[in-house]
């Protein structure tokens, strides 16, 4: 069987002649097996088949040209994975800072793209060993079932929130929630057990239920119960405010906000130093989410691409929180 390389890069007719003419016959200069996802029949969602094609590829060629988030999301996901990956890109001034660190072949013309594609090629297949581009560890932990997941976070805040005196800066959890059935009892479960657990500060989004668009998609065939919330979201208000002089006292901050946009990705980012990220996906309209496993990234500060990674995700929690609505609101809870 031929090796498989799978191609990430933006798509445009700018890009057609880079794609057929440099890295397509590069690929059939190498004899192996060269696909982008646009030239693929699947039925399930773009995103779900991406990972999955990248997940099997002996090798990714990632075009950086434009800056394409997408193509960067996916580049990252690639790394992570510890898959050798070879960059390319038209200019030099197009390569981020936090990725000069890598090996780019910079190109003006496809047939310029084409002959360093073609060495380039040869002597990764020669050398599939060579640690050259594969830099990242693979993930620590891998969690197929959310509470493994959760119970990883919990290890963490109660080593660093459990018996520290108040003054102490607040641990901060930031997380989606895609599933607050089964987050939520967890953290409840916790606060009551727990009773020397101090300095947390909790931000949750949720979807929410009131929304059209996320209405939409959340039944029929969706693994997003919003009935359910809806009601887990009245007892935790319940809870707030009967707890309220405790979780004061304790300096436990919980703020909860609904997302009328529909977010693909769920996990927590514990501490600014741990993440734990998985993924949603749209099938048939319907958000899915539990096809994914929960992965662990613990923070490199010594590696661009996983801090990268981490940025990535505060930014895009910060978007999704901006523009979301307080659901569990107190006077003293909401900054």
């Amino acid at each position: 069987m031929k090796p498989f390389i799978f191609v990430i890069m933006p798509f445009g007719t700018k890009f057609t002649e880079v794609y057929r003419s440099g890295i397509t016959r590069a690929c059939a200069e190498a004899d192996v097996e060269c696909k982008r996802v646009d030239e693929q029949i699947f039925s399930e969602s773009v995103l779900n088949k991406i990972f999955k094609e990248i997940e099997r590829a002996d090798l990714i060629i990632a075009d950086m040209s434009d800056r394409n988030p997408n193509v960067f999301f996916e580049a990252g996901y690639a790394i992570a994975l510890q898959k050798t990956v070879i960059f390319t890109v038209r200019s030099q001034d197009e390569i981020p800072f936090d990725l000069h660190h890598y090996p780019f072949i910079t190109y003006s013309a496809p047939s310029e793209l084409y002959d360093a594609l073609t060495r380039k090629l040869a002597y990764f297949l020669q050398n599939p060993e060579d640690p050259m581009l594969t830099k990242v560890r693979r993930f620590e932990k891998v969690y197929k079932n959310p509470y493994d997941y959760l119970n990883d976070v919990k290890s963490v805040i109660e080593k660093e929130c459990c018996g520290k005196a108040l003054n102490s800066p607040p641990l901060t959890v930031d997380a989606f929630a895609l599933d607050l059935q089964v987050a939520w009892p967890w953290f409840e479960a916790l606060l009551r057990e727990r009773e020397d657990v101090r300095n947390l500060h909790v931000r949750t989004l949720v979807l929410d239920p009131k929304a059209k668009a996320i209405r939409q998609m959340s039944y029929g065939g969706s693994s997003a119960e919003l009935t359910a919330l809806t009601t887990i979201l009245r007892k935790i208000s319940e809870l707030v405010r009967s707890n309220e002089l405790m979780m004061v006292q304790r300096n436990i901050n919980l703020q909860i906000r609904a997302s009328p946009l529909p977010y693909d990705i769920q996990g927590s980012l514990v501490g600014g130093r741990h993440l734990y990220l998985s993924f949603v996906e749209i099938q048939n309209g319907k958000l899915r989410g539990g096809d994914f496993p929960f992965r662990y990234f613990p923070l490199d500060e010594q590696n661009r691409v996983i801090k990268h990674y981490f940025h990535w995700y505060q930014s895009w929690f910060q978007y999704h929180w901006d523009r979301s609505k307080y659901v569990v609101p107190t006077a003293k809870f909401v900054a």
